[in-house]
């Protein structure tokens, strides 16, 4: 049921209907029932001469509200006005979109008593200019009405009742060359609308097809974009399987742009019970039909786009507001059977869903909202919220919206936020956790370019926040080790040893050092796992970590015993570090006498590791071209080598 006005008549009311809109199929109605309809002075007229329409709607005596769209073809005909008539008023709300070839027009009876008794109602204006020869179709889009009768909705609420509005179909209109004015200089048939004559296929040569090609560019341009697909498709099926050279480069430009159009076009209408968008069928439709399609022969023909198989929708455009969106059952499962990703572009971030990604026996609403920092709650003295969101999503069923905790699959969120240079490496992402009443760090969140991308499972709050370390005892450390030290602080990975210290020149374990590769690496840490070393207790702090990573490769021990409470050296640490890697390491040492000077000192089974680790930038030496490979290794060292390793994952 549709909601627009109660008892006032303030332009705002207009404003629950929402431009964007997916073309109506017209259909035969008996008689009596409602019908709006468009009719032109001159359905024929030439190149230059004005073109006006009238909007008539009848059968509809108690007509007090109505809005609809038109769509017009916008490469042949220019909108000059459009305007309410016959005792209707827009109240300030018509939208037009010159490029899209669209407008919309809200319009309500300036007197609600004025009921007219005529069998048909002008109720709207629309001039246009002839821009071009050709046929033009002109057709309505979404349509809705409303009568003065009243009643109470499910809400409790005094609404107005619904008119059904069957659409009299599309008009035609016919444009003369001025210089030929019997004959349109461009028909655009519906078997080839647009279609170059010679579609430059495998008897034609480069140059035609680059002709051809510029005509489906011009196309493209005019927001012609059903023909600019139907060209293309039918120039690529006449094409050689396998392209190369001059033309596989012109066809990959092309659809490239094609399909970032079409990527794009998908148009959103508005649920008018709560403001939610909502996608239209067709154009969904179209775009997912358009874009698999194209997909497939670019393959086919060995051609690489850079496009991936999805739909971007943008939804809402100011930080603070954030529209939610309906998906229907069927929309959902259209996107699952052709495998498409939906993209959805708030101003306050990046939603991508995956096929798998929602719910689908129901109509799913999604949204992603900016909060205000003081909404943040149990930060503690350590945390500093930059930027904060909610996620949230629920399923539509029984006219209830039941909110979901934990989705079948994954989402992709990108997160915006703004720091200063110096302080991006104490940031972070974190989750509030409603079950332990926590924030949770999402240690696979990653920095790039003033935003952090993630994949998450639950709907929910998430913040970006700073981290502080404030250890007392690392502001004399040379700017390298304090650097790492933070950063690993605020990636919940290396902490502090008590009562605001950090211990930089302490010594680390083996112990020590494991769980922290364990935590770096994000290693499934199993209960109850096998204890593989006969010196690594079952109820020892670091026991999951030590399995985790003796399962993932990283140590091995002796064979039987791990010696956890040993000192670290370097050249264990730099075997350990290869290993974490996965990378294959290399020659035992360079022969270009880039040697270290202590290399006689190191041990054999950790040689290629150390030489491996330096090529990859992980480990530096100590002065003098030594590497000391028996010294041990300090918590501030291990800091330096930890995230130099991290960056380069």
């Amino acid at each position: 049921m549709m909601k627009w006005m109660r008892t006032v008549v303030p332009a705002a009311i207009l404003c629950l209907f929402m431009a964007g809109f997916a073309p109506v199929t017209a259909v035969a109605v008996p008689n009596n029932e409602s019908v709006i309809s468009l009719k032109a002075e001159m359905p024929s007229v030439s190149k230059g001469d004005a073109v006006k329409i009238k909007v008539s709607v009848r059968h509809a005596a108690d007509l007090y509200g109505i809005q609809f769209g038109v769509k017009y073809d916008a490469a042949k005909l220019t909108l000059k006005e459009a305007a309410p008539t016959g005792g209707y008023n827009d109240f300030g709300g018509i939208k037009t979109d010159a490029h899209q070839g669209t407008v919309l027009l809200p319009l309500l009876r300036e007197q609600a008593s004025n009921v007219s008794q005529a069998a048909a109602l002008d109720v709207a204006e629309l001039s246009f200019t002839a821009r071009e020869a050709g046929k033009a179709d002109v057709e309505f889009l979404e349509i809705k009405a409303v009568s003065t009768e009243s009643f109470i909705n499910e809400a409790g609420l005094k609404d107005l009742k619904a008119i059904p509005v069957k659409d009299g179909g599309p008009l035609n209109i016919t444009i003369r060359d001025s210089a030929n004015p019997d004959v349109p200089s461009n028909p655009g048939t519906p078997s080839s609308p647009g279609t170059p004559a010679d579609p430059g296929g495998p008897k034609g040569n480069e140059g035609d097809l680059a002709k051809s090609l510029k005509d489906i560019e011009q196309m493209l341009h005019q927001g012609r974009l059903k023909e600019a697909v139907s060209a293309a498709s039918g120039l690529l099926s006449k094409e050689d399987p396998s392209l190369t050279g001059e033309k596989k480069k012109q066809w990959e430009a092309l659809l490239k742009k094609l399909i970032e159009e079409l990527q794009g076009s998908v148009t959103l209408g508005t649920d008018s019970a709560d403001g939610a968008a909502t996608i239209h069928e067709s154009s969904l439709q179209f775009a997912v039909k358009s874009v698999t399609d194209l997909l497939s022969q670019s393959k086919k023909h060995g051609l690489q786009t850079e496009t991936g198989a999805l739909i971007r929708l943008s939804l809402a455009s100011k930080a603070q507001q954030a529209a939610a969106l309906h998906m229907t059952a069927e929309q959902l499962a259209l996107m699952e059977k052709s495998e498409m990703s939906l993209v959805l572009e708030w101003a306050q971030g990046t939603v991508k869903v995956h096929p798998d990604s929602l719910p689908k026996k129901n109509a799913v609403r999604i949204s992603l909202a900016s909060l205000e920092p003081s909404s943040i709650k149990e930060l503690g003295d350590k945390l500093k919220p930059l930027a904060s969101y909610n996620l949230f999503v629920s399923e539509v069923t029984g006219g209830r919206s039941v909110p979901v905790t934990q989705l079948p699959g994954n989402l992709d969120l990108v997160l915006p936020f703004k720091a200063k240079g110096e302080g991006l490496h104490r940031l972070g992402v974190y989750r509030w956790d409603e079950s332990s009443g926590s924030w949770k760090y999402m240690r696979d969140a990653k920095q790039k370019d003033g935003t952090y991308e993630l994949v998450v499972s639950k709907p929910g709050t998430y913040a970006v926040m700073e981290y502080a370390a404030d250890y007392r005892d690392i502001e004399k450390l040379y700017s390298e080790a304090k650097h790492a030290i933070e950063a690993l602080a605020a990636k919940q990975i290396m902490f502090g040893t008590g009562q605001g210290t950090f211990s930089p020149n302490q010594e680390i374990t083996r112990a020590e050092f494991t769980s922290l590769l364990a935590r770096a690496m994000n290693l499934e840490v199993s209960e109850g796992a096998a204890n593989v070393f006969s010196d690594v207790k079952p109820d020892a702090w670091y026991s999951k970590e030590v399995q985790a990573a003796w399962k993932a490769g990283i140590v091995q021990g002796d064979g039987r015993s791990f010696r956890p409470d040993e000192k670290l050296t370097r050249e264990q640490m730099a075997v350990m570090l290869m290993n974490a890697t996965g990378s294959e390491v290399k020659g035992a040492a360079p022969a270009d006498g880039s040697k270290f000077r202590d290399d006689d000192q190191m041990s054999g089974w950790a040689k290629e590791a150390i030489y491996s680790a330096r090529e990859k930038g992980l480990i530096k030496g100590k002065a003098q071209q030594l590497y000391s490979p028996k010294a041990y290794t300090s918590r501030a060292e291990a800091a330096i080598i930890l995230l130099r390793w991290l960056d380069q994952r």
